[in-house]
């Protein structure tokens, strides 16, 4: 385990924890196992001690877990305790340990989102937020505003368009899947004005151009496999793996082929497309997933013959287009759903004094970088001289 002491963001090693100079920052590094639970309690016991301007409410400790914030109690009362049996110190120093465990119900160790709902409840006029707020799992009320805006505001926004983006998002057969990635983003607070960004990107294009790309896409496919079953029929005389060759011929061949007769210049619809491109990802063969099941890796001892399915590469080209720019129109279908969303949400949530664990982090983020932080600031650095951050690589960012 190193120690760290760390001065004009430049770092110094220390031998062990024992040299860290209480007044300044420190970085610890040490794998698991290694004694990072033990340096905090020592640091702690060591704070108490050295520094008369700090108590243990003035210490805060963050940590991952409500398993680890447990332990890291348990384990800091036990250091006091036995502080307290074996120290030959002063007594004002043993009087500062005593008190210390008569009111340890106050120490201030939390993990990210306790030490986060600490904030909005003690210091909620500083927030703007209200006084009391009942926590709750919010997917349920994300899942319901959902399935109410496709209902209501999806015909509205997509008019002649709405029974393919129904079709796009799975609505018939991957409804619980989209439902839970629309929740999912817009729970995790999607922010673009902080950089946030959901790929990938619909270039700034409306549905109808985005459609069109598509359609432009497809014809050009349709081209290159040529009419039915010239493609699947040349696939076939590969001389590939033969059970290779039969999951990629029933799984991405032929349903295309299949896709690509039905349609035309002037009868051209989405349905069934997403369902295509899932399957087509999906598949696996030879080692291989999707797209690339396609071309093969390794052909048998009779020779190749790459000949015999002479577009094959400028089909998978194409196609790999074709799933990019269908990629694009479920970005724009997700963006303004996640927009939508996180409106109506927020409108009901505080109507009801409601707040989830990811509202916490939100609602903390803006309080201490808006424009009314300094007062909270203020509050926090004085209650709070000395802080330990746990497992700091993987605390939310």
């Amino acid at each position: 385990m190193d120690g760290y002491q760390v001065t004009d963001m430049s770092y110094t090693l220390v031998d062990n924890t024992a040299q860290i100079d209480l007044n300044r920052h420190a970085l610890i590094e040490a794998s698991a196992g290694t004694g990072k639970t033990y340096t905090i309690e020592n640091l702690v016991v060591r704070l108490l001690k050295e520094r008369h301007d700090v108590a243990l409410e003035n210490i805060l400790i963050v940590t991952f877990t409500e398993k680890a914030t447990s332990e890291l109690k348990i384990r800091i009362r036990e250091k006091l305790e036995q502080e307290l049996r074996v120290s030959a110190d002063h007594s004002e120093v043993l009087q500062k340990i005593k008190d210390t465990l008569d009111s340890f119900d106050a120490a201030s160790i939390y993990t990210i989102h306790g030490f986060c709902h600490t904030i909005l409840k003690d210091f909620a006029f500083e927030n703007g937020t209200l006084f009391r707020n009942e926590v709750i799992d919010d997917k349920p009320l994300f899942h319901t505003l959902l399935k109410e805006q496709m209902r209501k505001v999806w015909p509205e926004i997509y008019q002649e368009y709405f029974l393919e983006m129904l079709n796009i998002s799975g609505l018939s057969t991957r409804k619980d899947r989209f439902l839970s990635l629309i929740a999912d983003i817009a729970r995790r607070i999607y922010r673009p004005s902080a950089g946030d960004e959901i790929k990938p990107d619909s270039e700034g294009k409306n549905i109808g151009q985005i459609r069109s790309e598509i359609k432009t896409l497809l014809m050009q496919l349709k081209t290159l496999t040529g009419i039915s079953p010239v493609f699947s029929e040349g696939f076939g005389r590969l001389n590939i793996n033969a059970r290779s060759k039969k999951t990629v011929l029933e799984k991405i061949v032929i349903p295309l082929e299949t896709y690509l007769s039905q349609i035309n210049e002037n009868n051209f619809t989405m349905a069934h497309l997403s369902d295509l491109f899932d399957q087509i990802q999906q598949t696996k063969s030879a080692g291989r997933q999707g797209i690339e099941s396609l071309i093969p890796n390794k052909w048998l001892k009779k020779g190749a013959n790459p000949e015999v399915c002479p577009n094959l590469e400028p089909i998978v080209e194409k196609l790999e287009s074709l799933i990019e720019a269908h990629n694009k129109l479920v970005h724009f279908l997700v963006v303004h759903a996640v927009k939508q969303l996180q409106q109506d949400a927020a409108i009901i949530k505080r109507q009801n004094g409601w707040i989830s664990y990811d509202d916490m982090l939100g609602q903390v983020e803006s309080a201490l970088y808006g424009d009314n932080s300094a007062t909270l600031l203020k509050k926090l650095r004085d209650k709070y001289r000395v802080a330990f951050v746990d497992e700091f690589q993987d605390t939310d960012p």
